[in-house]
Protein backbone atom coordinates (compact mmCIF):
# COMPACT_ATOMS: atom_id res chain seq x y z
CA UNK A 1 0.00 0.00 0.00
CA UNK A 2 2.85 2.39 0.76
CA UNK A 3 4.28 2.12 -2.76
CA UNK A 4 0.88 2.88 -4.27
CA UNK A 5 0.33 5.82 -1.96
CA UNK A 6 3.65 7.37 -3.00
CA UNK A 7 2.13 7.73 -6.50
CA UNK A 8 -1.14 9.39 -5.43
CA UNK A 9 -1.68 13.07 -6.20
CA UNK A 10 -5.16 14.42 -5.42
CA UNK A 11 -4.98 18.17 -4.74
CA UNK A 12 -8.28 19.90 -4.01
CA UNK A 13 -6.89 23.32 -4.94
CA UNK A 14 -4.81 24.69 -7.78
CA UNK A 15 -1.15 23.81 -7.39
CA UNK A 16 1.78 24.35 -9.71
CA UNK A 17 2.75 21.38 -11.86
CA UNK A 18 6.25 21.12 -10.37
CA UNK A 19 4.79 21.08 -6.83
CA UNK A 20 2.42 18.28 -7.79
CA UNK A 21 5.36 16.06 -8.75
CA UNK A 22 6.80 15.97 -5.24
CA UNK A 23 6.09 12.65 -3.49
CA UNK A 24 3.87 12.64 -0.41
CA UNK A 25 4.94 11.50 3.05
CA UNK A 26 3.29 8.12 3.57
CA UNK A 27 2.42 6.62 6.96
CA UNK A 28 0.40 3.63 8.14
CA UNK A 29 -1.31 3.27 11.50
CA UNK A 30 -2.63 -0.13 12.62
CA UNK A 31 -6.13 0.05 14.04
CA UNK A 32 -6.28 -3.47 15.44
CA UNK A 33 -3.11 -5.56 15.20
CA UNK A 34 -4.91 -8.90 14.83
CA UNK A 35 -7.01 -8.29 11.70
CA UNK A 36 -4.87 -6.26 9.29
CA UNK A 37 -6.94 -3.09 9.63
CA UNK A 38 -5.01 0.13 9.13
CA UNK A 39 -5.30 3.78 8.22
CA UNK A 40 -2.87 4.77 5.46
CA UNK A 41 -2.13 8.45 4.98
CA UNK A 42 -0.39 10.29 2.15
CA UNK A 43 0.50 13.80 3.31
CA UNK A 44 0.91 15.98 0.24
CA UNK A 45 3.97 18.14 -0.21
CA UNK A 46 1.62 20.95 -1.28
CA UNK A 47 -0.27 20.97 2.03
CA UNK A 48 -3.27 19.41 3.70
CA UNK A 49 -5.63 20.10 0.78
CA UNK A 50 -3.86 17.35 -1.16
CA UNK A 51 -3.77 14.75 1.62
CA UNK A 52 -5.28 11.32 0.96
CA UNK A 53 -6.33 8.62 3.41
CA UNK A 54 -7.32 4.99 2.93
CA UNK A 55 -8.96 2.79 5.52
CA UNK A 56 -8.22 -0.93 5.12
CA UNK A 57 -10.83 -2.92 7.01
CA UNK A 58 -11.72 -6.64 6.89
CA UNK A 59 -15.41 -6.49 7.80
CA UNK A 60 -18.32 -4.21 8.63
CA UNK A 61 -17.90 -4.27 12.40
CA UNK A 62 -19.54 -1.27 14.11
CA UNK A 63 -16.07 0.02 15.03
CA UNK A 64 -15.16 0.37 11.34
CA UNK A 65 -18.47 2.00 10.43
CA UNK A 66 -17.87 4.59 13.15
CA UNK A 67 -14.26 5.06 11.98
CA UNK A 68 -15.47 5.59 8.40
CA UNK A 69 -17.90 8.31 9.50
CA UNK A 70 -15.32 10.07 11.69
CA UNK A 71 -12.56 10.01 9.07
CA UNK A 72 -14.91 11.02 6.25
CA UNK A 73 -16.10 14.04 8.24
CA UNK A 74 -12.50 15.05 9.01
CA UNK A 75 -11.37 14.66 5.39
CA UNK A 76 -14.13 16.85 3.95
CA UNK A 77 -13.60 17.22 0.17
CA UNK A 78 -10.25 15.40 0.19
CA UNK A 79 -9.89 11.87 -1.19
CA UNK A 80 -10.77 9.10 1.29
CA UNK A 81 -10.56 5.51 0.05
CA UNK A 82 -12.22 2.46 1.56
CA UNK A 83 -10.37 -0.81 0.99
CA UNK A 84 -12.05 -4.09 1.90
CA UNK A 85 -9.80 -6.91 0.67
Amino acid sequence: ANALFKEIRAPTKEVKENERRMPPTVTAQDLWDFDGSALHTAEAWTGASGDVQALVFPNTDVKYINDINTISDAMGPRLFLLVNP
